[in-house]
């Protein structure tokens, strides 16, 4: 395997086609600086192979949708004033968020980067609140969201709902190869 040194780190980088090649052939090859180490490195090496699923993979976007829709109902019944009409209602809500994601969240957090920045990321709470106050907006009567404050605590509550989902359920598929 071709390995190089990463000069910031001690981490070494691995080309990932090769990683793969050697997974599927069932040997996996050791590179010239790992054959010259003596005795007494005890450690054996490991390469750590995470498969991360981009953004735009179909199955990603399924999930995430569905995730999104539980966890916009469950916000509905915790809060009094956050109201979603229908589950149909809740997955074309996250269906609208996640487009707000993708298209405008980058141009209000570029924009907003110095009060960001000033605040050291407290405003990045406002920013969730304000996008989740537009699509109250962009949703009609089917979403519905009595103040702007509790937009920016439901964006809070949303975002570690998430997250806590994404961390104990959805774990991310990695792979341990000793070398």
């Amino acid at each position: 395997m071709d390995q190089k040194k990463d000069l910031n780190s001690n981490h070494e980088i691995i080309d990932e086609q090769e990683v793969i090649e050697n997974l599927l052939d069932g040997n996996a090859k050791q590179s010239n600086s790992q054959k010259q180490k003596g005795p007494e490195d005890i450690k054996q090496p490991q390469v750590i192979y995470t498969k991360q699923v981009g953004c735009f993979d179909m199955r990603s976007i399924g999930i995430n949708l569905i995730v999104y829709t539980l966890v916009l109902m469950v916000t509905s019944g915790w809060f009094q004033g956050f109201y979603i009409a229908s589950f149909w209602d809740a997955l074309n809500t996250a269906i609208v968020m996640t487009v707000l994601n993708i298209i405008l969240k980058p141009i209000i957090v570029i924009l907003t980067l110095p009060l960001t920045i000033m605040t050291f990321g407290l405003f990045y709470v406002v920013v969730n609140g304000f996008l989740l106050w537009v699509a109250d907006y962009l949703m009609g009567p089917s979403f519905e969201i009595n103040s702007f404050g509790l937009a920016i605590l439901a964006s809070v509550f949303i975002s570690l709902l998430r997250m806590g989902i994404n961390h104990y359920i959805l774990k991310e598929d990695s792979l341990k190869i000793n070398i």
